[in-house]
């Protein structure tokens, strides 16, 4: 009997791996994990509240143990905002995606609003505007996020379930008829910042993204490997071929905004230059100290500003481009776009790339619109980052000294 239990139980492991390898082995056919065409469609929801200028929705999300999800949402735009909809015509739009332990935020759909887009901010955690549980809302234990958790049947993985979530969001305020469908975007912080790296290549209808934070190759270091790490062998290989950002970024042909700090907790810099260098179509944005969380995040100007530009909005301004980067014999040299108010030399001289790495912030006195600054000889990484009038921050790639 216990030889028949060994080999029933060594059956049941064989058929579950093998599911696990099969669902592992779709993105490397081309095909993805989630059904595109059906988060394409715009889902069910209801208007459950109407108050202090912005709209409480529920929707539809994916199948969720048995049953489709709910899923919250604050939405708004100029004329929920100031109780006149005849002002919402032809909208740009942004879906703004919350970070680890956050959820559907009023000041943050409002924030765009008075910009002049509609906005849309859901809860991935499966709770409503009360912080109570939906019906048939994600659940959570003891308010924990179960990030990396793989279940047999993986709509029942928290990724899953978010991302689809996002999707199915983009999807909703395509249908509402103030909503420019070539106008729209997406933004997220931390967690949020992973699933828009992620959503940017799995979801088409977007115009441009601004991942801030949040990258892919998070198995390779970074605050989020050690947690991955402890999964079993298949489910790290199943992160890494179906969840990882990575995956779905080499085909993106939209402009993305890479924002990050240089000493974030989660996301280290390796990770980041990774990611960044699968996307032609970027630009980045690096800033020595800045701090990780939603309230830094919404106030980095140049997200607004580069969302703006790529979507065309009326009386935006254009980025700064720095083209023509050199790092060689003990200087580093650039042509810019356009003038600058501020010029920045960045670098660290500490070997090990960590949140504890020291960086120092330089300013550079410029020649009209050329960058040609001395550095140290004893580098480890550099870059160089330019503001313009409103502060807005661009920076060149990491320079890693060989």
């Amino acid at each position: 009997m216990k030889n028949m239990s060994k080999i029933v139980l060594i059956i049941i492991m064989v058929t579950l791996d093998a599911a696990i390898i099969r669902l592992s082995a779709q993105d490397k056919k081309g095909n993805t994990t989630w059904n595109i065409a059906e988060l394409n469609q715009s889902p069910n929801y209801q208007i459950i509240s109407r108050k202090n200028g912005v709209y409480g929705i529920i929707y539809k999300g994916s199948m969720y143990n048995g049953n489709k999800s709910d899923v919250f949402a604050y939405y708004c735009t100029p004329g929920i905002l100031k109780g006149d909809r005849s002002l919402d015509k032809d909208l740009p739009a942004v879906v703004c995606v919350h970070g680890g332990g956050g959820k559907a935020y009023i000041q943050w759909v409002k924030s765009w609003a008075e910009k002049g887009f509609a906005a849309i901010s859901m809860d991935l955690r499966g709770y409503g505007p009360d912080s109570l549980r939906l019906p048939n809302g994600f659940i959570e234990n003891d308010f924990k996020t179960p990030y990396f958790t793989c279940n047999e049947n993986i709509t029942n993985d928290w990724f899953y379930q978010a991302v689809s979530s996002v999707v199915y969001a983009h999807s909703l305020i395509l249908s509402f008829k103030e909503v420019n469908p070539q106008k729209t975007a997406i933004t997220g912080i931390s967690w949020g910042g992973i699933i828009t790296t992620l959503v940017s290549g799995l979801d088409k209808r977007f115009k441009v993204a601004c991942p801030v934070y949040g990258c892919g190759y998070l198995y390779k270091s970074g605050g989020m490997a050690p947690q991955i790490k402890r999964l079993s062998e298949l489910a790290q290989q199943r992160w890494k071929d179906q969840y990882d950002p990575s995956i779905y970024l080499r085909k993106v042909q939209i402009p993305i905004l890479f924002v990050n700090g240089t000493n974030d907790n989660y996301f280290y810099l390796n990770q980041y230059s990774d990611t960044y260098k699968l996307v032609k179509n970027k630009d980045i944005s690096l800033r020595v100290g800045l701090k990780h969380g939603n309230l830094s995040a919404w106030k980095v100007p140049e997200i607004q500003n580069y969302i703006a530009d790529k979507l065309h909005v009326p009386n935006s301004i254009v980025p700064i481009q720095i083209k023509c980067v050199k790092v060689q014999e003990g200087r580093i040299t650039a042509l810019l776009s356009t003038n600058v108010k501020n010029a920045y030399l960045n670098y660290t001289l500490d070997s090990i790339i960590s949140p504890k790495a020291q960086w120092v912030e330089q300013k550079i006195n410029l020649e009209n619109k050329i960058i040609n600054c001395e550095i140290p000889l004893d580098f480890k990484i550099c870059f160089i980052s330019v503001e313009d009038e409103k502060y807005n921050r661009i920076s060149t790639e990491l320079y890693y000294k060989k």
